[in-house]
């Protein structure tokens, strides 16, 4: 059976395979994704299989994005065959008594290790285990070089594809920082509005800095915002954070024609 992120050992921490978050030990799901946390054993490995972590090295189930152990990318890992892992140990383990046993001198052996053991009668487990391949493994191709993904880090590195303004952020403002948990768009989205609403409290030569001011607010947030985004929290690829952000202009477009043919009516009533 596989055993619970509770009962994982010493380790202080454990990630999630789905979506990275890091996780205290005694939890029994992730705490952000709700996926089912635990350390596999390659002495009882899971239907899916195992894959090695490319970071560390350490076992991991075969369909998980994030390492449980270093909480770094699956994308690049090496599928292991966990039936080999077990033969691999038992052929090293067989191998360390057949030494022990060659060191001794004849004299010194019992009766019953002098005997030829026939090898028909050696369990079954160990019999495979002096025939068996090493364990399976799928390399990746030596062009397949994965980037590396540090997204969800203060200092984490935006893959230069995906550098560019963000229309969404630009557009929707609060909106899309409470969204992607981007808190310094949320305030500079407020810096800007508190501009605009002080202006209007002004003379009126001096009410278009306020709009200035606010114009200049959300694009900063778009220049910034992939920026931002990225680091703010922890993402399964390059190409799952352009979906997301797809999306987030998508409704930003359509929250914007909605919102001027609103204006539009309420203009056109009280004129």
């Amino acid at each position: 059976m596989q055993q619970q992120a509770a009962a994982s050992g010493p380790n202080e921490t454990i990630y999630c395979p789905h979506c990275g978050t890091k996780n205290a030990p005694s939890l029994y799901s992730c705490s952000r994704c709700g996926e089912r946390l635990f350390l596999p054993s390659a002495d009882a490995p899971p239907p899916m299989g195992l894959a090695s972590c490319p970071k560390c090295e350490k076992a991991n189930v075969g369909r998980a994005s994030f390492c449980v152990y270093c909480g770094g990318s699956m994308e690049a890992a090496v599928r292991m065959s966990p039936v080999g892992a077990v033969a691999t140990r038992n052929t090293a383990r067989a191998r360390e008594q057949r030494v022990g046993q060659r060191d001794q001198r004849p004299d010194e052996r019992r009766p019953d290790e002098r005997r030829q053991v026939d090898p028909r009668a050696a369990p079954p487990e160990l019999r495979r285990s002096e025939t068996r391949a090493a364990p399976l493994r799928t390399a990746p191709l030596p062009n397949a070089r994965a980037e590396a993904n540090d997204s969800g880090t203060p200092a984490g590195q935006l893959p230069a594809q995906l550098r560019g303004f963000n229309w969404a952020a630009f557009l929707l403002g609060t909106i899309w920082g409470l969204g992607n948990g981007v808190i310094i768009a949320v305030l500079v989205n407020f810096a800007g509005i508190a501009a605009l609403w002080f202006s209007t409290q002004s003379a009126d030569p001096t009410k278009w800095m306020g709009f200035a001011a606010w114009v200049v607010a959300n694009v900063f947030i778009g220049y910034k915002g992939n920026e931002w985004a990225w680091r703010a929290r922890k993402w399964q690829s390059a190409e799952h954070f352009r979906r997301v952000q797809q999306n987030w202009l998508l409704w930003a477009v359509v929250a914007s024609v909605l919102g001027m043919i609103v204006f539009s009516v309420f203009y056109s009533a009280e004129n």
